[in-house]
């Protein structure tokens, strides 16, 4: 399972991406699943997807993040995620939205 993690950040903003991994099928495994981090650098997503909420009419933050996730299982045992990012180019570009991904090889 891949997902988003505030994990990461002290001040519970930033995301990250992460997996976990069972081998016995069951979903309450994952409660205590190691978690790995996938993505090299904390995130802030209040970069982009600002939006207005329908009936609260205050800006919402962050709207969509999570949708265009995914993660494909090698026959290698190499699991690749990918997500969509927010930290831009450091030193090179504005913070924006990148799709990223990460090859991890699962232990046995």
């Amino acid at each position: 399972v891949t997902f988003y993690t505030r994990n990461y950040d002290p001040n519970g903003i930033g995301l990250d991406y992460a997996s976990a991994s069972v081998t016995d099928g069951k979903l309450s495994t994952f409660v205590t699943a190691p978690v790995r981090r996938m993505s090299s650098q904390t995130s802030n997503p209040q970069i982009q997807f600002i939006s207005v909420g329908r009936k609260s009419k205050t800006v919402l933050q962050g709207v969509f993040i999570g949708d265009y996730t995914a993660a494909a299982m090698g026959a290698d045992g190499v699991l690749h995620g990918s997500w969509t990012d927010f930290r831009g180019n450091p030193g090179v570009t504005a913070p924006n939205q990148d799709a990223y991904t990460q090859a991890v090889q699962l232990e046995d």
